[in-house]
């Protein structure tokens, strides 16, 4: 008798419980070529075209062309990644997220940046963000068990 209702019990409380999200590793693999060539892209923008996006956004152009050299080194971090996921080469990725939102939210909130240097500071931030909850997605499913 003890044990019918130990048993209901925990089928009860197991059937409440929420499902668990999480990316397989060919959603994974194509989140982190797309995050590589978007963080190229905008990489090289921000090296090259630093001169010309410093009056747009109030960023020091040495500013900008950091940014674009760790944009840079990120995309080929992912691209590395991408090719074999495993669970250290996501939880980098995730820190390097992490770190970059936190970045680009301390610029927008100590640099004077015009309006729309704040705007894409924040943009940035909120990416860096999703991709970061995307990518621990990713460490959930097969491609962190690697």
């Amino acid at each position: 008798m003890t044990t019918a209702s130990t048993t209901t019990s925990t089928t009860t409380s197991t059937a409440t419980r929420a499902p668990r999200l999480a990316l397989s590793r060919v959603l994974t693999r194509r989140l982190l070529v797309l995050d590589a060539v978007a963080c190229a892209a905008l990489g090289i923008a921000g090296t090259v075209g630093a001169r010309a996006l410093d009056d747009r956004l109030g960023e020091a152009t040495s500013l900008l062309v950091g940014a674009g050299v760790a944009l840079l080194a990120y995309a080929a971090a992912a691209a590395l990644v991408a090719r074999r996921p495993s669970r250290g080469g996501l939880l980098s990725l995730i820190a390097a997220n992490t770190a970059f939102a936190a970045a680009s939210v301390l610029v927008a909130v100590v640099a004077e940046l015009t309006t729309t240097g704040v705007v894409v500071a924040g943009a940035l931030a909120a990416v860096s963000l999703v991709v970061a909850d995307l990518l621990v997605l990713g460490l959930r499913g097969d491609a962190g068990r690697a």
